[in-house]
């Protein structure tokens, strides 16, 4: 993960994804895979699309939830690996 945080993720360009009030969904059209996210995890993916560094998604979360950081950084991380795994991202 400490690779991942100091890095940039682009998004697989075949995944497009439906907001919703719950969250997000992303639609892999290559594979026909969904994967569900819920509404912070779709403020994720969100900072990924438009190019936003691990690190300051972090702060990000950090600051709007007030909740600690290595809580933050552990959850998104864990949401990274899963996209990963998927190939939904990849390190840029």
């Amino acid at each position: 993960m400490a690779e991942v945080v100091e890095r940039q993720l682009l998004a697989n360009p075949s995944v497009s994804s439906e907001r919703m009030v719950s969250g997000a969904v992303l639609i892999d059209a290559t594979t026909g895979e969904c994967f569900e996210l819920n509404r912070i995890g779709a403020e994720v993916w969100e900072q990924i699309v438009n190019g936003t560094e691990i690190t300051e998604v972090i702060t990000i979360l950090t600051r709007r939830y007030g909740v600690a950081e290595n809580r933050i950084t552990s959850d998104v991380g864990r949401l990274i690996d899963q996209l990963m795994a998927r190939g939904l991202v990849r390190l840029k």
